[in-house]
């Protein structure tokens, strides 16, 4: 035999309530939740953004191209370099090593640029190319800037690199500098 359960009216609308009652609550539970991890989310964008601006406003606009294949014109540098950021001018030197400077407006695009060639092999026309801060920015076209204020990642500085050999293993850098120093002076 069956028995049935025989709830009234005021019993099933109590149950009814609680049960949206209980959606209701987790609903606003997971709404708080997904609001704190998108604030959360939009304080570590604004932290990396700040250290991204901080770090790129250097005022460095111009970067150097080197190894840069003779079939290139200066409408392809352009061309192939204005996808990180509108520029004001884009040349190609043809010196003994040709190479190309591009002008960003932006410190930010060039810093972004230069960035970029750390982690990754750019290339063209199948040759890797060289990326750096250029030696001479657009608004300090001096090419004399002191040893401290160059750095590793500047090419085409337009300094001599001389080759030194035969030096003896109990030299010191002083006796190194010191016989530098009077060859130059003589």
């Amino acid at each position: 035999m069956r028995s049935f359960l025989r709830l009234s009216k005021d019993s099933l609308r109590k149950i009814a309530n609680s049960s949206v009652k209980a959606k209701l609550q987790l609903e606003v539970k997971q709404q708080q939740e997904a609001r704190q991890q998108m604030a959360a989310k939009q304080q570590q964008e604004v932290a990396l953004l700040k250290q991204y601006n901080d770090n790129c406003d250097n005022g460095k606009r111009r970067v150097y191209i080197g190894d840069i294949p003779s079939s290139m014109t200066e409408n392809d540098l352009k061309s192939r370099f204005g996808q990180y950021g509108p520029m004001v001018d884009a040349s190609i030197e043809k010196a003994r090593n040709r190479y190309g400077l591009v002008d960003y407006e932006l410190s930010a695009d060039a810093f972004g640029l230069v960035q970029l060639a750390k982690s990754t092999t750019i290339t063209c026309r199948g040759s890797a190319l060289k990326i750096a801060y250029a030696h001479t920015q657009p608004d300090d076209e001096s090419t004399e800037e002191s040893s401290e204020e160059s750095s590793d990642e500047e090419y085409g500085s337009g300094k001599t690199r001389v080759f030194i050999g035969d030096i003896p293993l109990e030299a010191e850098e002083t006796d190194f500098k010191t016989s530098l120093d009077d060859m130059v002076q003589s």
